[in-house]
C-alpha cells in the first residue's frame, strides 16, 4: 500500500530550502497530516528489527517516492526527515503501508529521510537515504557497479571491494554504504574491505546514498585446511 503527501514543514531559519509540504492521502482510507502520535502499548511481545531496505526516487518536477522493506511483528511506520541536523518524525503509517509519495519540496536541495519501525515503544531506524527532485542540476544515483560479483575466502582472510557510481559527476553524494547478509559469515567494513569470518555463504552490496544497490557479491567462505 501507498501513501500520498503533500506537505510544509520550514525550518524556522532558513527559507524554502528547508521546505517540503503538505496533505496525506491513503487508499482505500485517508490518514491525518497532524504530528506524528507515539505509539503506545509499551509491552511489545515480539522484536522488532529496522527495515532492511529503503529507497527514493525523484517523482515528477518537485516530488519523491520512498519504498521501504516490510519487517515483521512491526505495528506500523514512521517517516522521518532530517533538518539542521535533527531527526524529526513527520508522518505515521500502517503496518500494511511500504512506500509514500512526497510533493511540492524544493528542488535544489538535498533532502534527507529515515523509516522507524515500530510496536508499542520500541523502534527501530533504518539507514537514511537522501535524493533531489529532477529539477535539480545535481543529479541522483542510477546505477551502482562492484567489482567482484563472487568471492571464495576462507576463515581469516581480507579481501577489498570496489564500487563505482554513474553517474559519476555532478552527483548529490558519493556516500557508499556496505553491507553483509550474514556478518557471522562474512562482516565488511565501512571501505568495502571484506574479512572472512567462518565457514557458509554471505552476499555483499553496496548501497548509493538514494538506496541504490550493486548486484550482490556472493561470498563462500571455508574454513583453513588443517
Amino acid at each position: 500500500m501507498f501513501y500520498r503527501i503533500r506537505k510544509n514543514i520550514v525550518r524556522p531559519v532558513l527559507i524554502c530550502a528547508l521546505a517540503l509540504a503538505a496533505a496525506v492521502m491513503f487508499m482505500p482510507c485517508t490518514a491525518s497530516a497532524a504530528a506524528v502520535t507515539q505509539p503506545g502499548n509499551a509491552a511489545a511481545k515480539a522484536g522488532i528489527t529496522a527495515p532492511a531496505a529503503v529507497s527514493i526516487r525523484p517523482s515528477g518536477a518537485r516530488g519523491f517516492i520512498i519504498k521501504w522493506s516490510s519487517v515483521r511483528h512491526a505495528g506500523g511506520y514512521i517517516l522521518q526527515v532530517k533538518l539542521g541536523g535533527k531527526w524529526y518524525n513527520k508522518y505515521t503509517f500502517p503496518a500494511d503501508v511500504y512506500g509514500a509519495k512526497i510533493e511540492g519540496t524544493c528542488h535544489n536541495e538535498t533532502h534527507i529521510y529515515r523509516i522507524q519501525a515500530f510496536r508499542g515503544s520500541v523502534k527501530k531506524s533504518s539507514f537514511w537515504v537522501s535524493a533531489r527532485t529532477s529539477l535539480s542540476h545535481r543529479k541522483n544515483v542510477s546505477t551502482v557497479t562492484i567489482s567482484k560479483t563472487s568471492l571464495a575466502m576462507t576463515a581469516g582472510q581480507t579481501e577489498k571491494l570496489s564500487a563505482s557510481l554513474a553517474p559519476s559527476s555532478n552527483i548529490v553524494s558519493s556516500y557508499k554504504r556496505w553491507k553483509s547478509s550474514n556478518r557471522k559469515v562474512a562482516a565488511v567494513s565501512s571501505n568495502g574491505t571484506v574479512t572472512a569470518k567462518a565457514a557458509g555463504t554471505a552476499k555483499i552490496w553496496c548501497i548509493a546514498h538514494n538506496g541504490k544497490k550493486s548486484e550482490k557479491c556472493t561470498v563462500t567462505v571455508t574454513e583453513p585446511a588443517p
